[in-house]
């Protein structure tokens, strides 16, 4: 796992926060990916994070440090979501062991997302800012409000259930996905942007990740066209952490790897919402894919 950090920088203003954006959501989404064991579901706390970000600059509070402030906010969002749905949430327990924080645990471990998600929350977060990122014992326990005997803790659990570590299985998708899906990325390619109108609801919703949100067959029609100015791109059908996607090739760029997706969803045979992931490209970076 790559270890990039974000410019340590004052920020002060929300102009500030949007020269470092670019830099930042990358790395943002890297660490949200691996917290909440999901690249779109990582987006989404990225988003969160975010709006919480802007409302704190709008409250005057100083931040001397943008990456650690980020991941603070993403890991409290994380685990307030955790307990307000789980009935017993985890807590901080301190139990007795010594673990040395510079220890690197298996990386293919730590990309695993399936295999992330079966740690508590508190636990994940500690994993990851400690493995991933090289925060120390004190700086989580800092970010995280609380001991360094708590973080210490709950990166031996972690480290515990990674030597019954066993890769996690490749996820498929059904017949009736993988047909849909297919006649997507046909007319797509094929540029019959009319015909893939024709199977949307009137109500469509587009969520250009990142750029812009939009409703209705009007607003599709013109993303379609715009897609129809463009022309270094093919699509394939694929699959992304077990969701029917359009993985989107640039040749220039690489032949062999997608750089961005496009996520289907389907109300019987009507397609009525679309996630394009062009404006989110580092989502990629950590997503598992394959083609169908």
């Amino acid at each position: 796992m790559v270890n990039k950090h974000m410019k340590h920088e004052p920020i002060a203003t929300e102009q500030d926060l949007l020269t470092h954006l670019s830099e930042a959501r990358p790395i943002l989404h890297r660490f949200c990916t691996r917290i909440t064991g999901s690249v779109f579901d990582g987006e989404d706390l990225v988003q969160a994070t975010l709006l919480r970000a802007y409302q704190g600059l709008a409250q005057s509070i100083p931040i001397n440090n943008l990456q650690a402030w980020l991941f603070k906010l993403a890991s409290n969002l994380m685990i307030d979501n955790h307990r307000a749905t789980q009935a017993r949430p985890e807590g901080y327990t301190v139990a007795h062991d010594n673990i040395n924080s510079d220890k690197m645990i298996n990386d293919a471990a730590l990309d695993d997302l399936d295999w992330l998600m079966t740690l508590p929350p508190i636990q994940r977060s500690v994993l990851v800012l400690n493995n991933g990122f090289g925060y120390s014992a004190q700086q989580s326990a800092a970010l995280l409000h609380t001991t360094e005997d708590a973080i210490k803790s709950a990166l031996a659990r972690a480290r515990g259930q990674l030597k019954g570590y066993i890769p996690s299985a490749t996820k498929t998708i059904s017949d009736d996905d993988t047909r849909r899906l297919k006649l997507y990325t046909e007319l797509f390619n094929q540029r019959k942007f009319d015909e893939l109108l024709s199977l949307t609801i009137d109500e469509i919703k587009l969520d250009m990740v990142a750029k812009a949100q939009m409703h209705g067959k009007k607003d599709i029609q013109f993303y379609f066209s715009n897609y129809d100015t463009l022309t270094n791109w093919h699509a394939e059908p694929g699959i992304v952490e077990g969701k029917p996607a359009v993985l989107v090739f640039e040749p220039k760029i690489s032949k062999t790897t997608p750089q961005y997706v496009v996520l289907l969803e389907y109300a019987a045979d009507a397609l009525k919402r679309l996630q394009d992931f062009r404006y989110a490209r580092y989502v990629m970076e950590s997503a598992k894919w394959q083609v169908v």
